[in-house]
């Protein structure tokens, strides 16, 4: 089955955003950032503290090394998100609307955009959730696939393509269950 439509820029960049933040890099670098946030937060308190302020230096330094933290870790997803949508809009921007597919044959997940193609294994399949815009299909820590409600032409095309992934899905672990019983056992993150 075969899903084609015009990709808007929110329709690359809202995969991307959600996929980075699943990722152990976008946890690690919050903890990294908010860390040296501290670091650098508490420096500044404590310099301006001796220069300007009359604050007793640890005073300054607790201030600055909470205040630094707490800033960075109440607006990394955002921060996140604009860097991720500014690269992506600097990359493709000027080349939208574009024609977006879908395929589902063979056990498989075929999306094309561009010049890109990425394909995953509907084994690999571990929760499809929908929410007021898009369906998304999470292939375990392999990736996701994010597809707009609008791509569908209504409510009984979503459903035949809904069905048509589980009935590709069923049929691939019918001729392949070595690989079905490794990706059941496959670790999610």
């Amino acid at each position: 089955m075969l899903l084609r439509y015009q990709s808007t820029l929110e329709d690359h960049i809202e995969p991307a955003v959600r996929f980075f933040r699943r990722s152990k890099t976008y946890s690690k670098q919050r903890w990294t950032e908010a860390f040296w946030a501290g670091a650098i937060g508490g420096f500044v308190a404590v310099s301006m503290s001796y220069m300007f302020l009359d604050w007793p230096m640890l005073v300054a330094a607790a201030v600055g090394f909470t205040l630094g933290p707490v800033i960075v870790l109440l607006t990394y997803d955002d921060t996140v998100s604009k860097r991720i949508a500014k690269h992506i809009k600097t990359q493709i921007g000027s080349r939208l609307p574009t024609t977006t597919e879908y395929l589902i044959e063979n056990g498989r997940l075929r999306y094309k955009s561009y010049d890109v193609e990425i394909t995953f294994s509907l084994q690999d399949l571990t929760d499809i959730s929908e929410d007021s815009e898009r369906i998304e299909f999470t292939f375990d820590d392999k990736g996701i696939a994010l597809i707009p409600l609008r791509a569908f032409d209504n409510a009984d095309h979503k459903k035949d393509f809904l069905a048509c992934i589980q009935k590709e899905r069923e049929q691939s672990e019918a001729q392949h269950p070595s690989l079905a019983a490794v990706s059941a056992t496959s670790p999610t993150t």
